[in-house]
């Protein structure tokens, strides 16, 4: 019940999939050129697109354009203290949950490191190939508050509000706490749609 609620609500406040599916053909391809370059161990760079398509992703939130390069939800371009660990290469996360959901998009087993975001606590966190929690060093959950911001992208407003914490460490009366667990499959469900669009492509 809590993981088909985190689920509905995230799909909810960052309607990700419906914004790929009404994309132009053009627009599409680029999309999948960003994330497959980020799947297959590159980094977010601009396809071979006109300026005006990447604008359009970056106006409806798709990709995230910065200084590092090109995010591309679930990856971070930036430095998010995040970190997701995969056969030797490191790449950020924009949240807990995509952090967790990285792994089985990539298909590829994964070590998670990053800090508790109430006592500043490292934790680490192992996932299998297909995104299932196997270890953790220390005992973690998925905290989501509900905290109002003008901001567009949702890499800077919702994505900082959605962190690991220990489980012992207290949290607003109003988060939404997950365990490992069902973040990881609220994160492989919200996020499925891309595989199926990176094995048509």
């Amino acid at each position: 019940m809590r993981r088909e609620q985190g689920l509905q609500r995230l799909r909810r406040v960052f309607p990700l999939q419906q914004r790929i599916g009404a994309l132009a053909p053009p627009a599409r391809a680029a999309y999948i050129a960003i994330l497959s370059q980020w799947v297959r161990g590159g980094r977010g760079r601009a396809p071979k697109a006109p300026a005006t398509v990447l604008q359009t992703l970056a106006a409806m939130d798709a990709i995230v354009i910065g200084h590092d390069g090109i995010g591309c939800y679930p990856f971070s371009a930036r430095n998010t203290g995040i970190a997701v660990l995969l056969n030797g290469r490191q790449v950020y996360a924009m949240c807990a949950i995509d952090a967790l959901a990285i792994p089985a998009l990539m298909r590829q087993a994964g070590q998670i490191a990053t800090t508790c975001a109430v006592c500043g606590r490292p934790l680490t966190l192992g996932t299998d190939s297909e995104g299932n929690a196997t270890e953790m060093t220390t005992q973690a959950e998925v905290v989501w508050h509900d905290r109002q911001t003008h901001l567009a992208c949702c890499g800077e407003s919702l994505c900082p509000n959605i962190r690991f914490v220990c489980r012992s460490c207290a949290t607003a009366p109003d988060a939404m706490r997950f365990t490992v667990v069902d973040a990881a499959a609220i994160g492989g469900a919200f996020f499925a749609f891309q595989r199926e669009l990176l094995t048509a492509s």
